[in-house]
């Protein structure tokens, strides 16, 4: 239902793949994302423009972090 696919929708929006958001989900409550529509919503969601921007940001955001805390070497260009 809803919450199934909230749950898998946030898996998706912190990076996970939308099947394995859907395995994560369903191996806590095997009926959890009940209807056709609500996979295809969570497709559609992954492949979303606003979401592939905030992920990517994510990503510079981790590693920037990362480089101020010395856990990994700058680019050298």
């Amino acid at each position: 239902g809803r919450t199934g696919t909230m749950a898998a929708a946030l898996a998706i929006a912190r990076g996970m793949e939308p099947a394995a958001a859907l395995r994560h989900v369903r191996k806590a409550c095997p009926n959890a994302v009940e209807e056709r529509e609500q996979e295809q919503a969570l497709q559609a969601f992954a492949q979303s423009p606003l979401h592939v921007v905030r992920r990517a940001y994510a990503a510079y955001a981790r590693k920037e972090a990362a480089l101020a805390l010395g856990l990994m070497a700058p680019d050298v260009v």
